[in-house]
């Protein structure tokens, strides 16, 4: 079993490819006009679709269900639509069909004919592998350079190719204090961390008592290792035990909760809220004693 983070910087670094593509992003049951890619260290992963010619070699006639499945799956059925409803599509052909599918070239030379003929939709032909790539997260999809780490908790291929181990899925924290800042998040948290079934994420010398892992890009780069790494496993010794964290930063970014939701779907999220005013005051103290003067010093 090997993480495909690491099939992906064996591809970058020794094989310097910088592009690829898969079907199993952001979850490997979705339909393909759901599919999404991300960029990975300099790595471009595209979104690839699904043709349904299955791994093995087939004739017109031998078609499962009769060629008539076929030809309704070409003429406006779902490999049209795939077509139709996505800028840049990607299907790959197994070792085994490569280059001797007869079926394969079938398909692809009728669909393209019939996309040619009755569509407006044109097809670019001077295109290289990075060019398409930079044109499908620059100017297509630029919203998903960044990939969004959902929890291989909840879907056995994505364990599998995790590390397998269910017991690490204890780790994850079972509650977030989202802030926001200046409302007392620090007090919970410290008070939070004296009862004997409830322990709190590893402290840094940068972030200090906050992992801010979900609010900031460089951190949550680090992965779903590295998160699970501030927590510590031998805190979870029974069933009432809870590993959680502190971020204030999460509660005004939109980002963090997208990401929240795709890693720890079912979390329970703590804020504490105060009079306005109070709060925005006491956020400005702690600005202006650091010597931040500007017209954010109330926000």
């Amino acid at each position: 079993k090997v993480n495909p983070i690491t099939i992906y910087n064996i591809w970058h670094r020794i094989i310097n490819f910088n592009v690829t593509s898969t079907e199993n992003y952001p979850y490997h049951h979705m339909s393909p006009s759901n599919r999404r890619g991300f960029i990975y260290k300099g790595l471009f992963v595209l979104p690839r679709q699904s043709c349904s010619l299955y791994t093995t070699t087939r004739n017109y006639t031998n078609y499962p269900n009769g060629s008539h499945r076929l030809e309704q799956y070409l003429m406006g059925g779902k490999l049209f639509r795939i077509i139709l409803t996505n800028p840049i599509s990607i299907f790959m052909s197994h070792n085994v069909n490569y280059g001797h599918d007869r079926l394969g070239n079938y398909v692809f030379s009728k669909l393209i004919y019939l996309i040619s003929t009755w569509t407006r939709i044109k097809f670019s032909h001077d295109l290289s592998t990075s060019e398409l790539a930079q044109k499908y997260f620059y100017d297509y999809y630029p919203d998903e350079q960044m990939p969004i780490f959902t929890n291989p908790c909840h879907d056995q291929m994505l364990m599998n190719l995790w590390n397998g181990n269910h017991s690490m899925c204890r780790i994850f924290p079972q509650f977030l204090i989202v802030g926001p800042q200046k409302t007392g998040t620090t007090a919970l948290y410290s008070m939070l961390s004296q009862h004997p079934d409830l322990h709190p994420s590893k402290k840094n010398f940068i972030t200090y008592e906050e992992l801010q892992f979900f609010s900031n890009d460089t951190i949550y780069l680090n992965g779903i290792n590295w998160y699970l790494n501030q927590f510590d496993s031998d805190n979870i010794v029974s069933e009432w035990s809870m590993n959680f964290e502190k971020s204030a930063t999460y509660f005004d970014s939109i980002l963090a909760m997208k990401r929240i939701k795709a890693l720890l779907p079912h979390i329970r999220l703590v804020m504490m809220l105060t009079e306005p005013g109070a709060r925005a005051y006491s956020r400005y103290q702690v600005r202006y004693n650091n010597h931040i003067y500007d017209r954010k010093c109330f926000f």
